[in-house]
Parts: structure tokens; C-alpha cells; sequence
């Protein structure tokens, strides 16, 4: 494999003592480049933007000091939120420059950061390339987490776990990280990127009661998962019985969807999460969380081991959930709910979603209000990306602690039917489709 020793300096043509020997060991890396990328990385095409990226490097950052600072200030003006804050003029001008000749932000910052070297230099490899990783990874999950979306954090943990850590390694991580971020700050992207998030949920028969003592009655904790509205989307209701008697449940949202060859990731969100984002505010650690779990050999899974991808001071690092298959377990559980005092914590928050999207015109989404004959008239210029809107999406009404909003999922915007809200997005009640 292609690892940080494979070659151990960059004097290539005197390595290889013919022409015919250097063109065999450029095919072989780039196989590897190819393999180690899924596909993803063409070594001969990734070599001009290299060279293209050094140059500009070498003319107007090379001599620039404090380079995390740099790279912040550079990924702040490159993605959103665009921001020349505290950016000098001439600053402004060299990025301006950057982005109108089209060079690659990942060279750059590795450029920066001094993890690759320049394009015709001799150097030998960088040495402690886990701290490398480090450095960069820290500075890209800073910018994420006072961005646009803690959404990163997937990727982020997932380039912090490559186990191959090369320059090119880091350089294809950093490219993934800054695309899909950027994808989540565009608001029609947001939609394509859920559409093809759906298109990976995986379904399975997870529905009845689970627990993390090897399905056996050994503690008076356990879990009821059952099938949301969509294919590959869950309600997991975390249940306790305390002393006195009270079942006290907290119910999950949980999509699953394919991550690797053998491996999928459940996007597990808290019920206060949707709240947090009618109001604004930015997700906490509180508010969801990423696990993996093996690919089940069935799709009926008896056993379901999860880990956590990133760190948290509230979610567990490990769940093992068993299926409760024994009849004495299952009826006992029964019991607790009709003689128990049972109670849902953030009922309030808990909500019935309908993707009633009724009728799309050249201008206009029409949503029925639930009065017979009555729609919600929706502009398809209100917000960015609705023109992109088809039937069949995630768009509906959503009922929630006694109030209707109307929920467009793939772009995570959920708006009141309140007076207010409906006149600041042009939505009128209409009873006829024109």
C-alpha cells in the first residue's frame, strides 16, 4: 500500500534509473491513489491542479505568518458565510484572486499548513502526519461548528479514523469535508443532497421491544422501536421504571443509511432538536448524534451494535441492543405500560407529519390545511430551492404540541400557520388551485 514510507524523498528520477521504470511505478500510484479513494482520485488529473495550486502558494502566501489563523480566515471568505471581518484589504484581494482562478482550497491549506510540499521540491516525507491530521482536522471542525451545519462531523471523525494517514489521504478528506459543507450552505444543494441521503436509507424490521442486557429481564431499562412514515426512518422510545412505579420514555428519531461496503450510520436526533430549529438557534451536543453498526446479516436483526462516531459528553459511547424475543420478558413489559403511571418526557415536542403536498403550478405549492376544499398557497420563490420541490417529497403539514406547521423537510424549514409567519413567506389560504 502507499503508505507515508512508500517513497522517501521526492527525487523520483533518480530513484528510478529509467524512463520505462519511473512510467511503471506512476501507473502503480496511481492504481493506488484510485484504490484508496474509491475511484474517487485520478492521479494524472490531480497533478496540474498541484502545480497550478503551488504556484499561486508560493506568490502570495508563501511568506504569510500564523497559518491556522490563515486558513480560518481563508475558509471563512471562500465558504459561507463569505466574511471579509477581520480580513485585511490585501488579504481580501489574494483570495478574491484565488477564487476567480479557480485553485484548490485543499492544496492550499495543506500548502499552509505545511503538510505538502512544493510542487518541485526534494523534501523528504512529513513526519508526524497523525498531528498533521490532527491540526488540520481541529481547524476544519472549529470553521464547521460556527458555520452553517454540524452536519461535518461524520466526515470529520471519518478522516480522524483513516487508518492509511498520507498527504493524499488528508488532501481527499479535506476535499469531502469542504464540499458537502458547502453543499449545506446552499439551500437548492440541501435539497439534492437529502434526495440522494433518501435514495441510501435502509430499511429493516426493527419494529418491538429491544434492550442493552441481552434481551433478558434484567433491568428495568428498555427501548420500543418502531417504523416511522418513511422507509428507513424509526421512533425509538427509550423506556425506565423507576421506584415508584413510573415509566418515564423519551422517543428518538432514527434514520438509517448506508455508510460503508459493511457498514451503515444511524443519524439518531433528540426530540428537542426540531424545536431548536424552528426557533434558529445551532444544534448542540445534546441535540443528535451520529452511530455505526455493522450491515446485519439479516433483515430481521436479533442484535444491533452501535457505535458513536464523534465525541459526546451526553450520548453513550457504545449501545448494544438486543431483540426481547422471550414471551415472559415481552408480556412483562406489556404490563408496566397498563399499570404503570406512564410518562412521555417531551410529548409536547412529539409530532404527527403528513406529506400531503397536493398540486405544484409553474408558481405555486398547494398544501391541503386539513378544511375540506382549503389549501395553503405556497410561493415557489419563498425560499431558495423550491423551485425544486417535486411531488413525493418530504413536503406536508406537521402537527406538533396542539399547532400546525408546514414542514419542508429536505430544506430542515418548518413554518407556522400563524398569521404572522404565513404573511412573511407570501403564503395565502386559497380554495382553489389556479
Amino acid at each position: 500500500m502507499m503508505g507515508t514510507n512508500s517513497i522517501v524523498t521526492n527525487g523520483i528520477t533518480r530513484t528510478f534509473g529509467s524512463p520505462q521504470r519511473l512510467r511503471a511505478a506512476f501507473r502503480d500510484l496511481r492504481t493506488e491513489a484510485e484504490l484508496m479513494t474509491e475511484g474517487n482520485v485520478k492521479l494524472e488529473l490531480l497533478l496540474p491542479i498541484y502545480k497550478k495550486a503551488w504556484q499561486f502558494y508560493r506568490t502570495n502566501l508563501s511568506r504569510r505568518s500564523a497559518p491556522e489563523k490563515l486558513v480560518g480566515a481563508l475558509l471563512r471568505y471562500v465558504y459561507p458565510p463569505h466574511s471579509p471581518w477581520g480580513i485585511s484589504k490585501r488579504m481580501v484581494e489574494i483570495f478574491d484572486e484565488l477564487i476567480s482562478q479557480g485553485i484548490s482550497v485543499p492544496f492550499i491549506i495543506l500548502m499552509i499548513m505545511k503538510v505538502v510540499p512544493g510542487y518541485n521540491s526534494k523534501e523528504g516525507n512529513v513526519t508526524n502526519m497523525a498531528e498533521h491530521y490532527e491540526r488540520v482536522l481541529s481547524i476544519l471542525e472549529k470553521f464547521a461548528e460556527e458555520g452553517v451545519s454540524e452536519n461535518m462531523k461524520p466526515l470529520i471523525d471519518k478522516a480522524r479514523d483513516e487508518e492509511n494517514k498520507t498527504r493524499l489521504m488528508l488532501l481527499y478528506h479535506i476535499s469531502n469535508i469542504l464540499t458537502a459543507y458547502d453543499t449545506y450552505a446552499n439551500p437548492s444543494d440541501t435539497y439534492n443532497l437529502a434526495s440522494s441521503m433518501k435514495q441510501e436509507r435502509v430499511n429493516l424490521e426493527l419494529d418491538g421491544y429491544w434492550n442493552e442486557c441481552g434481551g433478558q429481564l434484567e433491568r428495568s431499562d428498555f427501548w420500543r422501536i418502531e417504523h416511522a412514515l418513511e422507509a428507513g426512518s424509526y421512533f425509538a422510545t427509550h423506556w425506565y421504571k423507576d421506584s415508584a412505579n413510573t415509566l418515564i420514555g423519551t422517543r428518538y428519531t432514527v434514520f438509517l443509511n448506508e455508510y460503508t461496503s459493511d457498514s451503515l450510520y444511524a443519524y439518531i436526533i433528540h426530540p428537542e432538536m426540531i424545536k431548536h430549529r424552528m426557533k434558529g438557534q445551532k444544534n448542540s451536543d445534546h441535540d443528535h448524534t451520529w452511530y455505526t453498526l455493522p450491515i446485519p446479516q439479516s433483515d430481521t436483526p436479533k442484535l444491533l451494535l452501535l457505535s458513536r462516531m464523534m465525541a459526546s459528553k451526553v450520548w453513550k459511547k457504545q449501545i448494544i441492543l438486543t431483540r426481547v424475543t422471550e414471551t415472559e420478558t415481552i408480556d412483562c413489559f406489556d404490563k408496566w405500560f397498563k399499570k404503570c403511571e406512564v410518562i412521555n418526557k417531551f410529548e409536547e415536542l412529539q409530532y404527527l407529519f403528513f406529506p400531503n403536498l397536493y398540486a405544484i403550478t409553474t408558481t405555486h405549492l398547494y398544501i391541503p390545511t386539513g378544511n375540506e376544499g382549503e389549501y395553503y398557497k405556497v410561493p415557489r420563490s419563498a425560499h431558495e430551492g423550491f423551485e425544486n420541490i417535486q411531488l413525493g417529497d418530504n413536503v406536508g403539514t406537521m402537527i406538533m404540541g396542539g399547532k400546525t406547521y408546514l414542514v419542508f423537510d429536505e430544506f430542515l424549514l418548518y413554518i407556522s400557520t400563524s398569521r404572522s409567519s404565513l404573511k412573511k413567506y407570501g403564503i395565502e389560504r386559497v380554495s382553489s388551485i389556479e
